[in-house]
């Protein structure tokens, strides 16, 4: 990740007498970096839809005080919708892909 900043500084530097010497391990990182951040800001938003606790405890496969545990650790946090607690389908697909 390191190499990756540092040619990215170099390139935004616009200095155009540099000689690098990378392996190509970093420079198929750094290409692969360059285009998940196109993609990202180029890619249109998906909507975000928002859970009840019962959905996300079934997706997630834990008790519903598991949810109320990790809302106090901070781990995942519901909203409040219209005074109900939903959760962001982006942050429970999150934890599932760890």
């Amino acid at each position: 990740m390191e190499t990756q900043v540092a040619i990215q500084e170099l390139l935004m530097s616009g200095n155009a007498n540099v000689k690098l010497s990378i392996t190509g391990e970093d420079l198929r990182k750094f290409g692969e970096n360059l285009i998940r951040q196109t993609v990202e800001k180029f890619a249109p938003k998906k909507e975000e839809k928002y859970l009840k606790i019962a959905e996300v405890a079934t997706m997630l496969k834990v008790d519903r005080s598991t949810l109320y545990r990790w809302d106090k650790e901070n781990y995942l946090k519901p909203l409040r919708v219209g005074g109900k607690p939903r959760y962001k389908l982006s942050d429970v697909e999150a934890i599932l892909s760890k």
